[in-house]
């Protein structure tokens, strides 16, 4: 999840007048702490301007999937979603022997300040201070997770751990924990949204997507460097020079250019 553009539909979604439920998929297996945050911080805004959110939880909602989805109105999740995984990891890659020898390249790190200013280098190994700060930013972070899911799902925070620990559950397993109140599809997530926001089952709401779909012509035109108006005559023209009819008009056009051009040379000749 890219967590600009989905904080960003939120926030949109929210400020829109229209708009009386939010239902959310989720469908990822989470990652970046940060990220997750900023979705959640959106979430949350969301629900302060008023408006009910429903998460709906597609093939997978687990770690940062779920850490999006703990202070939903609802959850809805399938039978058979992978959710949970309320855990924390994490760790740095060490590649600069393989950069040195298959590209044979030299690094030299320079340093100001804090010892741990070079904690995440790809050079070398956590030391082992540098090991011991990074455990823990770890703890801090799960405990700020099992925090999350206390509040938002109103457990205790013993409660939350002892469904916590990392350990993934599907969705039938997650409703009999307390990590989902329903299990359905889409279309319960949607019935879910109503009845919270206060829709009658007979009355008529129009479901709007966001973000809302971009112009395919202006992402081809930012893509180019061109404007959507030159992309789109663009476009225009290549499905007309496609078509089997324009096709044999051109050919027929050139055939008779061909044959003036040959009478002309004729004639020349002569």
């Amino acid at each position: 999840m890219n967590s600009d553009r989905v904080a960003r539909a939120l926030l949109d979604a929210s400020e829109d007048d229209d708009v009386a439920a939010i239902v959310f998929r989720v469908s990822s297996p989470g990652g970046s702490v940060v990220a997750s945050d900023q979705i959640l911080a959106a979430l949350r805004t969301a629900q302060e301007r008023g408006k009910r959110v429903v998460v709906s939880m597609g093939d997978v909602a687990a770690s940062g999937g779920y850490y999006v989805s703990t202070h939903a109105d609802e959850i809805v999740a399938s039978p058979s979603t992978i959710t949970g995984s309320i855990g924390v990891f994490g760790g740095k890659l060490i590649i600069g022997p393989a950069l040195d020898h298959y590209l044979s390249t030299n690094t030299e790190t320079i340093t100001v300040g804090s010892p741990m200013v070079e904690m995440f280098t790809s050079e070398r190994p956590f030391n082992p201070a540098e090991r011991a700060a990074f455990a823990g930013f770890i703890d801090r972070t799960y405990a700020t997770f099992i925090g999350l899911v206390a509040e938002g799902r109103e457990m205790t925070p013993e409660q939350a751990r002892a469904v916590a620990g990392g350990r993934v559950w599907t969705g039938q397993q997650a409703l009999e924990r307390g990590l989902v109140d329903h299990l359905g599809g889409f279309s319960v997530a949607v019935a879910r949204a109503r009845a919270l926001a206060g829709i009658g089952e007979d009355e008529q709401v129009q479901l709007r997507y966001f973000p809302v779909a971009e112009d395919p012509f202006k992402s081809l035109g930012r893509l180019f460097g061109a404007s959507s108006e030159s992309v789109e005559t663009l476009v225009a023209i290549n499905a007309l020079l496609s078509d089997p009819r324009m096709q044999r008009t051109l050919a027929a056009v050139r055939e008779e250019d061909a044959n003036v051009r040959a009478e002309a040379d004729a004639v020349s000749i002569r």
